[in-house]
């Protein structure tokens, strides 16, 4: 078991030793935890300019969420459309021979380029930090940690659930489509473009899985999560976890039965 965590531990080192390799794309990976919660400060401003709260949020906390959002949502690890287009062109066959589980195979790949956005994710928070330090809601230590936490199982959640869609593409002739509308329809749903509580039918929103992607995890770090049974929180997360595991393995087994190979390696 050890001997096998640590294959997939030495496939984490070595990916991030070559990721490391392209300098400027990991410096302008600032831009991305920057770019946006700036924009979004700018709209939210203005749209609180004659109101103090919205909802149950303040301008400091909507500006915090964004900020806590972008440092959440966009350093989870990913299950890279390079599954997908694996799957298409034929490279698939490279991983299938390879003595690795192909789940955790990409998994433990795609956290070492989470560890990488984290280092520059941190910079990039505390870039903001000084920018917004009057917008900027401190959290107490315990729902600082319980954010993280959370944050961390919401990412093998959404890893999961990608995956899947990835695997989609032994059926689909281009799932370049399919992956741009799981983005799109993610972003939405993980509560990353606006809060779940926000929206009309929240109830529907606060039910879906999506809600530990994002909105969850940055409602423990606001303090807003004080009347929530959050062992039965986790409880409910684990079991999603598990469940879209299960799926994953189950789509997995029937799609390599249909697998044939197309293209050239």
């Amino acid at each position: 078991m050890f001997s096998n965590l640590r294959k997939y531990l030495s496939l984490s080192r070595v990916s991030l030793l070559l990721s490391l390799q392209y300098k400027m794309n990991t410096f302008f990976l600032l831009g991305v935890v920057i770019v946006p919660p700036v924009a979004y400060f700018f709209l939210w401003n203005s749209i609180y300019h004659q109101k103090e709260i919205i909802g149950n949020y303040k301008l400091s906390e909507m500006i915090t969420y964004y900020i806590i959002v972008y440092l959440f949502f966009e350093t989870k690890p990913h299950a890279w459309w390079d599954i997908g287009h694996s799957i298409k062109d034929g490279r698939f066959s490279l991983y299938i021979t390879k003595p690795m589980n192909h789940f955790l195979f990409y998994f433990f790949y795609s956290y070492s380029f989470t560890i990488l956005w984290w280092i520059f994710a941190i910079f990039g928070a505390f870039f903001l930090f000084i920018i917004f330090k009057n917008y900027f809601v401190l959290p107490k230590i315990l729902p600082f940690f319980l954010s993280f936490f959370f944050s961390f199982l919401g990412g093998i959640l959404g890893f999961t659930i990608e995956y899947i869609f990835n695997l989609f593409a032994f059926w689909i002739e281009k799932p370049f489509g399919l992956l741009r509308f799981y983005d799109l329809l993610i972003y939405f749903l993980s509560g990353s473009i606006i809060p779940l509580d926000l929206l009309p039918f929240k109830n529907f929103f606060l039910f879906l899985p999506f809600k530990y992607l994002s909105f969850f995890p940055v409602s423990i770090f606001l303090g807003k999560a004080q009347n929530i049974n959050l062992f039965n929180e986790f409880l409910n997360l684990i079991l999603w976890i598990c469940f879209f595991i299960i799926i994953s393995q189950i789509v997995f087994y029937f799609g390599r039965k249909t697998y044939s190979a197309p293209g050239s390696l």
